[in-house]
């Protein structure tokens, strides 16, 4: 399939300290959303967020549930969006190592390794390296409510994990080694905004990000021009896949990271995604 016309633009978004601030609002990002909404620029979340925390989320901004979850290990797409069969052979063509799930919202395309799987490397690292952690599957609803801040019926939601761990680590200096050894494993270990996060190495936010272009481009038959709003260390791999990535101060008001080619915004959360929407992707 061949391209046709001006490229089209598509911005791919995290969703804690990025639209969502510390109370987990979208007021200060609500700017920014409706200018996208204005010039028809579609709005992907890309974020460890569960499937049912980002439908939770787009059902409160009125979107269709278009999103990447669990830190790129599943790609949602609506009914609406296109046919089974042609998002199918589509699929087959770009992503071969992706797995196709037919579920009530739309097709799920499959990158990570499912939950249990997860669960058990990092019990098995954390005792061989005689470390401390604690996973949202160690903690009720009620914990979960009281470490994140999250009101109980949003807990439930952020316990729904199918291919991405969320956890807290006591020896902070075991880190790396901890990484190292959940590596062997085929494991990736990142840290979000608030946790730290693990998820199987097939996935990731760029691998999904990159995965989604190539499908959207071919659906649509456009070229696309993207973008990447992000302010956590696992937003890395998202604003290197894009065209143009930009970096936001993160929760504790300072960079995440030192990245050549990433646009660092001196803002945080809201009021730094709606700057970067009017003074750059609206400009270009």
């Amino acid at each position: 399939m061949g391209f046709e016309g001006s490229l089209e633009k598509l911005v791919f978004s995290d969703l804690d300290g990025t639209l969502l601030d510390e109370e987990y609002s979208f007021e200060k990002s609500l700017k920014g959303i409706n200018a996208l909404e204005e010039h028809g620029i579609p709005l992907i979340f890309c974020t460890s967020k569960t499937k049912s925390e980002n439908l939770y989320y787009l059902k409160r901004l009125g979107k269709q549930s278009l999103f990447i979850a669990e830190n790129g290990s599943l790609i949602n797409i609506p009914f609406s969006f296109c046919e089974e069969e042609e998002l199918e052979r589509v699929v087959r063509v770009v992503g071969k190592e992706a797995e196709i799930r037919r579920s009530e919202e739309g097709f799920e395309i499959i990158l990570g390794k499912d939950y249990e799987e997860l669960r058990k490397a990092l019990k098995e690292s954390s005792k061989k390296l005689g470390i401390k952690v604690k996973g949202f599957g160690d903690m009720g609803e009620e914990e979960v409510a009281k470490v994140t801040g999250l009101p109980i019926e949003l807990a439930r939601l952020a316990k729904e994990k199918r291919f991405n761990e969320s956890f807290l680590l006591e020896e902070k200096e075991k880190l790396e080694e901890l990484r190292n050894d959940l590596e062997k494993k085929g494991i990736s270990l990142v840290e979000g905004s608030r946790f730290l996060n693990i998820y199987g190495k097939n996935a990731s936010k760029g691998k999904a990000v990159s995965l989604f272009v190539r499908i959207y481009e071919r659906l649509r038959g456009k070229k696309v021009r993207s973008y990447g709003i992000g302010d956590g260390k696992n937003d890395r791999s998202m604003l290197l896949a894009v065209d143009r990535g930009f970096l936001l101060l993160n929760l504790k008001g300072r960079f995440a990271f030192e990245e050549e080619g990433v646009v660092k915004i001196n803002l945080k959360n809201g009021e730094g995604f709606s700057y970067v929407v009017e003074n750059f992707i609206l400009k270009e």
